[in-house]
């Protein structure tokens, strides 16, 4: 029994092993899968261009065949298209269809050579397909000569639309370059009897070689490993031109803040492919980001050149309420005005939409806010964010004013002292927008918004108010030195209860000071009004009145107030 058994396990055995010698010998090494190919290499641009030629390339991706070293007559015919290679009677590359799009069938009866397939890739299946503008790249006078695509690429290179990559190639064929190659770069070969010998574009590098798509034996149109070519067809590296058309990836966004649920589509200046680092946070597909949960990841937006850029992308929850800058505004018709909104604290609405009831008295850009006065009358200006909460503002429309006039039309300040400036305008009209300037800054300073003058050294500057409609309106002010000392026309006074006097200040010769305020130490015997000196005795006894000017210079008058003194006796 044992025996028996014995021999079953030997017959399976050999079966097994038998089975295995058959698969090897039938199914070659190389079909494992590609996953190991660099990403950016199975989906491309490039690639979609020998694709559409009717080449295999899913298939080849499927059985694990691709990037392999084929090439010069070795590419597997289950996967070639029905392109032939040809030097005679041959296409340009540059056939469309009725429809705009590269003639196949033409190709497939006429041949491509190498060049004329460069051709087809760049200013064929680019642009009416890939809707990729290869317009500022010069194209080749001769479509199919590899002489006058080198002229071409570099004049890439001169008018700054290429970029040349220096390299080294070894005696085994292998490249040594100075820079990656981006994808889609166009390389020129030479052989020992040719200076011209052959063009293609770069594919990629994967295990080691550096890859090509071009048309160059009975297959047509074919993938090749660089090495191949240097070793069996005797044909070296001459010159490799990366286009600009995918260099520097670039985004309108690099940073994004959006609230849970929300979603916003980035834009990139060429083709990329997008990726989270954290999926848990948001996702994206073809540039949508949609936010899932509170947090921060980076969004990777890689270009074909294997050239990145970022976005770090913020999510906060969503908001409960909005505020904005303004509820009530008055405008004049003609003026603009930019609303602006806040959200609750750790939330977030990246779009924040505003729309209005009456758009013929007041009109508003939807994205951003900035309100337009159109003609009298009310209306109401709504913001609402991605989640639908709301806030409101008023906007009343006036008449444009024709006048306008300031609380001075001419100031004298000291050195370092400040006044604010006012403006008025005539019954029935608006002006949100009061813009002021200095003639002369430097001996007299203004706050565009707000008319707060500041007095900088002696001399004089003339201060313009403007209305958003070009009305204006001046005053004159003069700088003088700052006062040492200040003088009052009285410095001891007696009165009755309830009289008043008026008490005076003064400066020296060529100072100045617009603002003293007047104060009392004790204004239930003797009160001053701050602005003017107005002293009121209120009832018996002593009080200290101080008038203090606008840099801190002091003068004290010392009131007794008294009953019913002989008015002779002050």
């Amino acid at each position: 029994m044992s025996f028996i058994r014995m021999s079953k396990k030997r017959t399976i055995a050999i079966i097994i092993a038998f089975s295995i010698l058959l698969v090897s010998i039938i199914i070659p090494p190389y079909v494992s899968a590609a996953n190991n190919v660099p990403n950016n290499m199975l989906n491309n641009v490039f690639l979609n261009a020998l694709e559409y030629t009717g080449y295999d390339v899913q298939k080849q991706i499927s059985n694990g065949t691709i990037y392999r070293n084929y090439g010069s007559s070795g590419t597997p015919r289950s996967v070639t298209s029905d392109i032939p290679y040809s030097l005679s009677a041959i296409a340009s590359g540059l056939e469309t269809t009725n429809s705009g799009k590269p003639n196949i069938r033409h190709f497939e009866n006429y041949g491509l050579c190498c060049g004329s397939y460069v051709s087809y890739v760049y200013y064929n299946y680019l642009p009416n397909l890939e809707k990729i503008s290869t317009s500022n790249l010069t194209q080749p006078y001769s479509k199919c000569s590899v002489e006058s695509w080198e002229t071409a690429i570099r004049k890439w290179v001169d008018n700054g639309t290429g970029k040349s990559i220096s390299f080294t190639q070894n005696g085994n064929g292998s490249l040594k370059t100075s820079s990656d190659i981006p994808i889609g770069s166009v390389v020129i070969f030479k052989s020992s009897g040719y200076r011209y010998a052959h063009v293609a574009v770069y594919a990629g590098y994967y295990n080691g070689k550096h890859f090509i798509t071009h048309c160059g034996g009975d297959e047509g149109p074919c993938i090749q490993a660089i090495d191949s070519l240097y070793l069996y067809a005797g044909q070296s590296v001459k010159l490799i031109v990366a286009p600009n058309l995918y260099n520097n990836v670039k985004l309108n966004k690099s940073t994004l803040t959006l609230g849970k649920g929300e979603s916003y589509t980035i834009k990139a200046n060429s083709k990329v492919t997008w990726s989270s680092s954290n999926k848990n946070i948001f996702t994206v597909s073809n540039g949508k980001i949609t936010a899932k949960n509170t947090g921060t990841a980076m969004l990777v937006a890689k270009g074909l050149n294997g050239s990145e850029a970022n976005c770090m992308v913020t999510v906060k929850n969503a908001p409960n309420s909005i505020s904005l800058n303004k509820t009530k505004l008055t405008l004049g018709i003609g003026e603009t005005y930019d609303l602006n909104s806040s959200l609750p604290k750790n939330t977030a609405s990246f779009s924040v939409k505003y729309s209005s009831n009456n758009s013929s008295i007041a009109s508003v850009v939807s994205a951003g806010g900035l309100v337009t006065a159109k003609k009298e009358g009310t209306a109401t200006i709504t913001a609402t964010t991605y989640n639908g909460k709301k806030v409101n503002c008023t906007i009343t429309v006036k008449k444009a004013p024709k006048t306008m006039s300031l609380n001075k039309t001419k100031l004298t300040l000291g050195i370092g002292e400040n006044y604010d400036l006012d403006s008025y305008l005539p019954n029935g009209t608006a002006a949100h927008s009061i813009k002021y300037t200095s003639n002369n800054s430097n001996s007299a300073s203004v706050v565009s918004a707000g008319g707060l003058v500041t007095a900088k050294k002696e001399g004089t500057a003339t201060i313009t108010a403007t209305a958003y409609n070009g009305v204006k309106v001046q005053c004159i002010v003069t700088v003088k030195k700052e006062p040492k000392k200040l003088s009052l026309n009285s410095t001891k006074l007696k009165l009755n209860v309830g009289e008043k006097f008026d008490l005076d200040s003064s400066v020296p010769n060529g100072a100045a000071a617009y603002h003293i305020y007047y104060s009392s130490n004790d204004v239930e015997t003797a009160s001053v009004a701050k602005c003017g000196g107005l002293v009121t005795a209120v009832k018996t006894g002593q009080a200290k009145i101080i008038a203090e000017a606008y840099n801190g210079v002091k003068m004290t008058c010392y009131v007794n107030v008294v009953d019913n003194i002989d008015s002779k006796t002050k």
